[in-house]
């Protein structure tokens, strides 16, 4: 018998202005059959299908999914977050 990894995907890299509101970060085809459970550069856990990023709190996120029929089964996604500033317009 093979069981199947869970399938699920992430976009990546994202971006978190350090001087603007937070982001969610989402799995975007999350499946019902899935336990998701985020990690984030802190090693702080956050289980369910989003993680919210607020300023200052780039760096590498993983999030893992993990089969809820009995056999296990996991996958680990990581998503790049990139500090930025928002951008000013000046005239020249």
């Amino acid at each position: 018998i093979v069981n199947p990894l869970p399938d699920f995907q992430v976009t990546t890299p994202q971006i978190v202005c350090n001087n603007g509101p937070s982001i969610t970060i989402s799995v975007e085809n999350p499946g019902d059959i899935y336990d998701y459970v985020w990690t984030d550069p802190d090693g702080n856990t956050v289980i369910g299908s989003f993680v919210n990023v607020g300023p200052n709190q780039g760096g590498l996120y993983t999030v893992t999914a993990t089969t809820t029929n009995g056999t296990g089964c996991t996958r680990t996604r990581t998503i790049q977050v990139n500090e930025s500033i928002i951008a000013t317009i000046t005239q020249d």
